[in-house]
């Protein structure tokens, strides 16, 4: 499986060795809130497992779930006793989706243990009987309300890389030219539906939709079974990039965008855990087409 996935067997066997967090995050468009997951977290848990909320810890945006500060960042590593060294599990309520932005937000911070997503997520453990489970949170006592962007924190372990994040102002020079003006050769990929890409099928919003020039389509759910939550195999997640044109060691940077950087996070995940690229050549437009689409100025390709 390698350091960026591990499966329930794997777990199970490593409970006592690893930090592991529930970080689920809702689907577009379904109605469910994270307290909903957190209520349900409260109520049956992974053994040891403890809530990360993402968009408790954004930073404050239009954009739900957008990058946290890194001093904000630490005020919650901190709350919850991680350390920059440990080895951490992220997991979803519903398989495989909101796990792997916490997976994205922990490299970005620069962590230093491996971080792995667990394949299909907590319906896979619950799957194998023998797995046990726990109820309450256990950090119930503690005060999330303090979590602050000021400078209260010693965080040797932790910086933030800023070529993580495409801002707007590249996001529109990719846009009028194909390219990033950082340098290097960038292929973008948007992780929504063919029909949200396309234009044919309205956003969950409602708002209109679209694509961003330039940007290859490669909905999420080609690399992660939509239903069951279980990831594909490296196989298919190399033929998949391959098909738009990014391949292993083919001169290209791996950009990432969808409609507010979530599932663009999967694919970006997928690439790293199938082997074709690394996170140092990698980048997320945060505001994605959320961000994007409400810049009336932009022109949208449909």
């Amino acid at each position: 499986m390698g350091p960026h996935m591990v499966d329930v067997k794997w777990l199970a066997a490593n409970l006592k060795n690893v930090r592991i967090f529930d970080a689920s995050l809702p689907k577009p468009g379904t109605g469910v809130k994270v307290s909903d997951f957190y209520a349900n977290f409260k109520e049956k848990r992974i053994p040891g497992a403890h809530f990360f909320d993402q968009n408790k810890v954004a930073t404050p945006h239009k954009v739900p779930h957008m990058m946290p500060s890194l001093n904000k960042f630490v005020s919650e590593m901190a709350r919850q006793n991680v350390k920059p060294t440990d080895h951490i599990v992220c997991y979803d309520q519903i398989g495989i989706f909101g796990s792997p932005r916490m997976w994205y937000t922990l490299q970005a911070m620069g962590h230093k243990g491996p971080v792995s997503v667990l394949d299909g997520g907590f319906p896979a453990w619950l799957a194998d009987t023998s797995n046990g489970t726990e109820s309450g949170d256990p950090l119930a006592d503690s005060k999330d309300d303090e979590l602050t962007d000021e400078a209260k924190f010693d965080n040797p372990g932790w910086s933030f890389e800023p070529k993580s994040i495409v801002s707007m102002d590249e996001m529109i020079g990719f846009a009028k030219s194909g390219n990033l003006e950082r340098g290097g050769n960038w292929l973008f990929v948007d992780a929504r539906n063919t029909g949200r890409y396309e234009g044919t099928s309205p956003e969950p919003d409602g708002r209109k939709s679209g694509h961003i020039p330039h940007v290859k389509s490669v909905p999420w759910s080609t690399v992660v079974d939509a239903k069951t939550g279980i990831a594909k195999s490296d196989t298919v997640v190399k033929e998949v990039l391959a098909n738009v044109g990014f391949k292993k060691d083919g001169g290209l940077e791996l950009g990432g965008t969808c409609g507010s950087a979530l599932s663009a996070c999967i694919v970006l995940w997928s690439a790293v855990r199938a082997e074709i690229t690394d996170f140092q050549h990698m980048s997320l437009f945060d505001l994605s087409w959320k961000g994007w689409d409400e810049n009336g100025e932009l022109v949208v390709r449909k």
